[in-house]
């Protein structure tokens, strides 16, 4: 999936290495939360990645939406932290904590 983005990019195709962010730091809050699930403490690695892919996914915005009326940006930001905790409570309800850590 990661050289599809790169590929899209290159051909700017921002609105298709957009998405396809947003699928990969789901796929990632998943992987955390499953972590986290079988009793092992999160990874940073993880986490460091999430928020590199939110940054980049922001840039791209960046490049997508210029528009003075709204502040596109800024909204889309609000919303991309609330997809993000919903997701993280999705992954939470289903891979409840074990409680222990490894």
């Amino acid at each position: 999936m990661v050289q599809e983005i790169e590929n899209d990019i290159r051909n700017e195709k921002y609105d298709v290495s957009y998405l396809r962010i947003n699928d990969l730091i789901h796929s990632l809050i998943q992987i955390k939360q499953l972590i986290i699930s079988m009793g092992y403490e999160e990874h940073e690695l993880i986490k460091k990645m999430i928020v590199q892919l939110s940054i980049l996914r922001r840039q791209l915005e960046t490049v997508m939406y210029k528009n003075d009326d709204l502040d596109v940006l800024k909204v889309n930001q609000k919303l991309s932290e609330f997809e993000i905790e919903l997701s993280e409570l999705a992954a939470k309800i289903k891979f409840p904590l074990s409680g222990g850590k490894k």
